[in-house]
């Protein structure tokens, strides 16, 4: 089914471009997915993907009011919570469809999908937590946990989920969905969102009622810092590398940055109007914070911890509400690699093609390694080289698309999307991938030696004759020279001759017969006529694979038929 098919009235009377599901255009690895609700009742929301920090045309939606949204792993699947009706929207993220609707319970407030990318978590503080099938998007029942549970965000071992109630946080099996821990604190007070780091050891708990962000040791269920932020925390962000984590203050208006390190508020940035959702984009670059009120969405740049820019999703007469937003995995690129020969003489150039590598938002660099100790690194994905020493040599490409994923290898090895850090995965693998190798075959060439065999005497004025035969390699032969004319009692007049070239395999003989311009024809005609003299000085040149060369000159008289 598509998405909603009704138009949204007040958005077509001002024009509002509104594309159709089905005819969107697939998405990019560098999309957020923010989802809308008009302000005003019985009327339906819009998605809108933002890419590189441009807004695109929204697509029509049927829901009325989106506290949360996540995307799977390999980046195919959205899914959109609206808490009015309860109901879970997966969205396929290439053509906007509406995959399925699957009933989840009323009041939903958050969504986290796990590393392993079959299962997701949706938590209600009327109805508890509900866990839903993602490979067959069905619901699955119920998941015990703790009163009026709120925040969800699994482990990146996928093996335990964490679910903030409002005075303490469950640690659910992820495989039996039982509650197999409760983590406690005296300080714990209106718990809502959460985020893990990429290792797994610290979670970190917006304390609301608090005004602070509790970390939590996963071992040990310890509270290890009580970190002040500003008033009401609601959700947290950390980026793929760990360092940082990113918390949208409520009622502050504010994006407090913890560094993970110290567990200290290393920067405080003033944001929009209720900042409610936030999520970094996979080369961990950039933080995109919803503002509840005001329907805008704030751009961080992480490097400056400074707002880039701030990107409008309503109009003057449509006022529209954000909460959730997502960004679309990172997916690994695919190396290919081919040798325009995989046996050649030492000293002759191999071209390598990677052109068939692959990456859904290209691929930035190639780094040829050529199994002789030699390497290089280019844009381009054709490379040449010359291999100066006889053996057998394992040719390879890496490529990069340039955006940093850097999976940790116990959970990567698992089949875990990596980095991941509690709702929707960084990246689905590695942003470098090796070509399985190229085996090139080099061999000592052998001396090349250029055999000529001519007539001294021909009678053609249209063509001179000669047999070429290269031994010891295969080479390319070409003849040209020049026709000599010498009328009596004149002076010499001198012709080029029109070369022939062959290819020819090691011990085959071939003729060549380069040509007589009409123009030497008709002057040599006249001077053996008048008894003069007709010579053709010839070059037989034979270029071994190496570049070995030979010459040969030799002599033709052109005499009268």
């Amino acid at each position: 089914m598509k998405l909603f098919s009704g138009v949204i009235a007040v958005a077509a009377a001002v024009a509002c471009s509104i594309a159709w599901l089905g005819l969107a255009s697939q998405a990019e690895a560098h999309t957020v997915y923010v989802p809308t609700w008009p302000a005003s009742p019985d009327t339906h929301g819009s998605l809108v993907p933002i890419e590189d920090g441009e807004a695109q045309d929204p697509v029509e939606g049927p829901w009325t009011n989106v506290e949360a949204a996540a995307i799977t792993p390999d980046g195919e699947k959205l899914y959109v919570v609206d808490r009015d009706s309860g109901t879970i929207y997966a969205v396929a993220t290439r053509s906007h469809e509406i995959l399925a609707q699957i009933p989840g319970p009323a009041g939903a407030y958050d969504i986290a999908i796990s590393p392993r990318g079959d299962l997701a978590y949706v938590t209600s503080m009327i109805e508890g937590v509900r866990a839903i099938d993602t490979s067959e998007d069905k619901p699955l029942g119920p998941v015990e946990a703790g009163y009026q549970p709120l925040g969800v965000a699994f482990a990146p071992d996928g093996e335990r989920a964490y679910v903030t109630n409002y005075q303490d946080i469950s640690v659910i099996d992820a495989e039996t969905h039982e509650e197999v821990e409760r983590i406690t604190d005296d300080g714990m007070s209106d718990l809502l969102g959460m985020a893990i780091t990429p290792d797994g050891k610290t979670l970190y708990v917006a304390n609301a009622d608090k005004d602070n962000v509790l970390a939590i040791d996963t071992d040990t269920g310890d509270v290890i810092a009580t970190i002040a932020v500003g008033p009401s925390p609601r959700s947290i962000a950390i980026t793929p590398d760990g360092k940082r984590a990113y918390v949208a203050n409520w009622l502050s208006d504010m994006v407090s940055v913890i560094d993970t390190k110290t567990n200290a508020v290393e920067a405080t940035i003033t944001a929009g109007t209720y900042p409610s959702g936030i999520s970094t984009t996979p080369d961990g670059k950039r933080v995109y914070v919803t503002n509840w009120k005001r329907g805008t969405v704030t751009v961080i740049d992480t490097t400056t911890n400074a707002v880039e820019k701030t990107i409008s999703l309503g109009t003057d007469v449509l006022e529209v509400s954000v909460w959730a937003v997502a960004a679309v995995p990172n997916q690994p690129p695919t190396a290919e690699l081919r040798a325009g020969a995989l046996e050649v003489f030492a000293g002759t150039p191999v071209t390598f093609d990677a052109s068939g590598s692959s990456d859904d938002e290209g691929i930035a660099s190639y780094t040829f390694d050529f199994g002789d100790g030699a390497r290089a690194t280019t844009a381009q994905p054709t490379r040449k080289h010359v291999y100066t020493e006889p053996g057998t040599y394992s040719a390879t490409v890496t490529v990069d698309d340039g955006v940093g994923c850097e999976p940790i290898p116990d959970f990567f090895e698992l089949g875990l999307a990596s980095p991941f850090t509690g709702h929707t995965a960084h990246c689905n693998g590695p942003s470098r991938a090796t070509s399985e190798p190229v085996e090139i075959q080099v061999i000592e060439a052998s001396a090349l030696r250029l055999r000529v065999g001519v007539k001294r005497t021909q009678r053609s004025l249209r063509r001179v004759r000669v047999a070429a035969t290269c031994e010891g390699a295969d080479c390319r032969v070409r003849a040209w020279g020049a026709l000599h004319v010498k009328r009596p009692g004149r002076k010499a007049q001198r012709f080029a001759l029109a070369p022939d070239a062959r290819e020819l395999k090691a011990g085959a003989k071939s003729r060549l017969e380069p040509r007589i311009p009409a123009q030497a024809r008709r002057a040599a005609r006249k001077a053996l006529k008048e008894g003069g003299k007709v010579r053709a000085k010839l070059r037989v040149r034979a270029t071994g694979p190496t570049g070995q060369e030979r010459v040969r000159m030799r002599v033709v008289r052109i005499v009268r038929r």
